[in-house]
């Protein structure tokens, strides 16, 4: 912290400086020797720390105080008197403490140490604060607008002893098989306990498209289509692996592919 020390006695001032150096949380020390120079010095040196004798010439420390308290970032205030009389004055004044002359080193200590941990506490409140800001900023961004859904970027199937992790981009096809889905990979696959219409929602539908009803494609993965007898259509993936296309998912798969007549 920035100490800023007041007092109109040059013995009080050079006593409060050697003890604030030996003061762990007191960075930088500053003087003043009256009320008007006092101000003078907050405004160039923005101290964290006010340090205030009371019976000054000219402005007196309560004044100097009551002027500290409305800068845009005031100091804690500490005053060092020999007057006992102004006490409830400076606590009106919300003052970390109150020093009686003379001070003693582990009392000064002890109000410097008070001054810090009000001011953390306080910068914690303030940031507490501005977290909150922020987060009322996001909310009332994102209102109105339409949620987003999250899709499957890794999938799981029972492995001996265990499970696989399956990455979502490493998937060609999955194929049902009754109340079981086989997951196909390059490098083989892994059947799960699920049905293929739940498998679907849990893909994203720009990646992943129905083709039958017992079967789903990675659109990436396609390398041809080939038309079969009939209305139905076989996909060809990048594997080799071939995939029947049903008569009525067949408009859909040609859109998908970009391979829709334009007129």
């Amino acid at each position: 912290m920035k100490a800023l020390i007041v007092d109109d006695e040059p013995l009080a001032l050079d006593r409060l400086e050697l003890d604030l150096e030996c003061v762990a949380e007191v960075t930088e020390v500053a003087r003043a020797r009256n009320g008007a120079e006092a101000l003078s010095v907050m405004t160039a040196f923005e101290p964290d720390l006010l340090l205030l004798d009371i019976e000054m010439p000219g402005r007196d420390g309560l004044q100097v105080a009551a002027a500290a308290a409305a800068l845009p970032h005031p100091p804690d205030i500490v005053f060092v008197t020999a007057h006992r009389e102004h006490a409830l004055q400076a606590f009106e004044l919300e003052a970390v403490d109150y020093l009686l002359k003379p001070v003693s080193f582990e009392r000064l200590r002890t109000a410097v140490r008070r001054a810090a941990e009000r001011r953390r506490a306080r910068g914690s409140d303030e940031r507490f604060a501005q977290l909150q800001e922020k987060l009322a900023e996001l909310s009332s961004r994102r209102e109105g607008e339409p949620e987003r859904p999250r899709f499957e970027e890794t999938l799981w199937a029972p492995d001996t002893g265990g499970a696989v992790r399956i990455r979502v981009d490493d998937v060609e096809c999955l194929l049902a098989e009754g109340d079981y889905v086989s997951i196909y990979t390059p490098s083989g696959s892994k059947l799960v306990r699920e049905t293929l219409t739940a498998m679907q929602t849990r893909l994203d539908p720009a990646r992943f498209l129905r083709v039958h009803r017992s079967a789903i494609v990675a659109l990436s993965q396609v390398r041809s289509l080939r038309r079969r007898t009939g209305k139905g259509a076989t996909l060809i993936l990048n594997s080799g692996r071939t995939v029947a296309v049903g008569p009525s998912y067949a408009a859909d798969v040609v859109k998908a592919l970009g391979l829709a007549k334009t007129k």
